[in-house]
């Protein structure tokens, strides 16, 4: 039986020109299906390339991927609000340029607030049919063509992990700690969410019901959007960390063919499937009946979309 290498760990006939042979590892990998770095090099954080350890220095993308979870949150849970205040910036600029070039003949139709968020969700959801396949021997005006693509794919589709760039950030980073991190920072966004909410619950101060419930109305929805776009994400990274092939006749993981199936780490992941994967879908759905009824509080809510299934053996019990 057969099993192709993951993406950049066996060499192949368009990276022929640093290999030797195509059936030998991609550079600076070795073990069971090229799955680890040799010794001296670490997996880049956003590649399956192996770096230098001398080259890991990029100490400067923590705060980043911090800065990138807070403008992801910021954007999930006050889009409709950004989205009207760029449509009556773009509005005010449409009348200046009307007025200045006396443009009394030109019929100008406002575009609501919510064709200008559908147009931006087309964008992302149609993000992913966009794809530049380059060559590493061609110019490197491709190769440029090809990062720019993947950069607009990646910001689109808000999936910060399908960046392919060579940074390494942490001596010794191999894949199960990688895994940790992309899912990492999927509830680094939530967290970022939990503290600006807290915060304005502390220092903001409602001087009419119906502000606070609105107040309250945004954050849900807020975090319905984090769920709706983090959820797959989550998903297909743990389901990978559960992926594991038969290689002469011994079980392994597809990602690191030198580690073993089913060792403890993957167990934690496979908690996370039973406790969070599987019944998140049907406690999003029947929290927010709940909620619509009155028969749950916005805490509940919160915390049976963080920790779903003791709350769904509670509701179906």
């Amino acid at each position: 039986v057969f099993y192709p290498c993951p993406s950049s760990y066996c060499c192949s006939e368009d990276i022929a020109t640093i290999c030797k042979t195509i059936d030998a590892c991609f550079p600076n990998r070795e073990g069971t299906i090229c799955g680890s770095c040799k010794i001296g090099y670490s997996l880049s954080i956003l590649s399956p390339n192996c770096l230098e350890n001398n080259h890991c220095k990029a100490f400067w993308l923590w705060p980043l991927t911090a800065l990138v979870a807070f403008t992801y949150m910021v954007w999930f849970t006050f889009n409709q609000e950004i989205v009207m205040f760029l449509t009556s910036a773009l509005k005010s600029t449409q009348k200046f340029i009307k007025k200045r070039n006396k443009l009394s003949n030109t019929v100008f139709k406002d575009a609501t607030q919510y064709g200008y968020f559908s147009i931006i969700m087309y964008f992302i959801q149609a993000s992913q049919l966009m794809e530049v396949q380059y060559d590493k021997r061609e110019s490197s005006n491709s190769v440029i063509i090809h990062y720019v693509s993947n950069f607009l794919q990646t910001i689109l589709s808000f999936d910060v992990s399908s960046i392919s760039y060579d940074i390494c950030a942490m001596i010794g980073l191999a894949m199960p700690m990688k895994y940790f991190l992309k899912v990492l920072f999927l509830y680094g966004v939530y967290s970022w969410w939990v503290v600006s909410l807290s915060l304005i619950i502390l220092f903001r101060k409602f001087n009419v019901h119906e502000k606070a419930h609105h107040f309250y109305c945004v954050f849900i929805c807020g975090y319905i959007e984090i769920c709706k776009y983090t959820y797959s994400i989550l998903t297909s990274n743990i389901f990978q960390t559960l992926t594991c092939v038969n290689i002469n006749g011994k079980h392994v993981w597809l990602y690191d063919g030198n580690i073993s199936c089913l060792t403890s780490w993957q167990y934690i992941y496979l908690i996370i499937v039973i406790m969070y994967v599987v019944p998140f879908p049907f406690v999003s759905i029947l929290g927010l009946r709940q909620l619509s009824k009155g028969t749950l509080t916005y805490i509940e809510y919160f915390l049976a979309c963080f920790v779903p299934f003791p709350f769904l053996l509670k509701w179906l019990g």
